[in-house]
């Protein structure tokens, strides 16, 4: 009876599932914007920032990102800022990856003002180049206080899907995996959003794509 025990008790722990790995706060978590460390983004100069592992981490409202803090030009109101997230390939170069950028911006006391993360990103797919989506955002108004820029994501960004219909990106929720939908008419696109990624910003008075080479920051 003993050696039936034994031998039952082995075949339940052989059924037993894997424990879910339950993940606690980053070390590198920061407490207010005012820990943050924020670079100079230069005026009419594009600039090409890198999402990764190796960024610090906030606890923002939509929660924990990766994120890179900015300080923004003494442009004369209004100005525009141009945002553009680039699709990182696979290999293969039949899907990619695609990180959405989420805007908070601070005043002069880096103090929250507002945060934009549903803004209207459209899809550029130039010739023999990187495809990517893009938007501008006017600087005045509401955001006439603005002196700084927080770049990140939103975790409820990587739970839902992109449909690209007539030049216009909607957001919409899905049971599914992250991706941009293939529309039944071209262009069709299909992109999983992510947590790491490539974006590009350049704050101008004369808003327009950089001919010249952004500068790696």
């Amino acid at each position: 009876m003993i050696f039936a025990g034994t031998l039952l008790l082995g075949a339940c722990a052989s059924t037993d599932r894997t424990p879910k790995l339950v993940r606690t706060a980053p070390l590198d978590l920061q407490d207010s914007y005012h820990d943050m460390t924020f670079k100079v983004l230069p005026p009419e100069e594009q600039v090409r920032l890198e999402f990764s592992g190796d960024d610090p981490i906030f606890s923002f409202e939509g929660g924990n990102s990766h994120y890179e803090a900015l300080a923004l030009p003494d442009l004369a109101q209004p100005y525009v800022l141009q945002i553009d997230s680039e699709v990182v390939k696979d290999r293969l170069g039949f899907t990619g990856t695609l990180f959405f950028p989420v805007l908070t911006f601070l005043d002069a006391d880096k103090e929250w003002i507002k945060t934009f993360d549903a803004l209207p990103y459209v899809t550029q797919k130039p010739l023999g180049k990187t495809n990517y989506i893009t938007v501008s955002l006017q600087i005045s108004d509401q955001l006439a206080a603005a002196r700084y820029v927080v770049i990140h994501t939103q975790e409820d960004k990587l739970n839902k899907a992109i449909g690209h219909y007539d030049g216009e990106v909607l957001m919409q929720s899905n049971s599914f995996n992250t991706m941009m939908t293939a529309p039944i008419e071209k262009p069709r696109y299909r992109y999983e959003l992510v947590s790491q990624g490539w974006v590009r910003l350049k704050a101008s008075n004369v808003p327009g794509i950089s001919e010249k080479p952004p500068v790696e920051y």
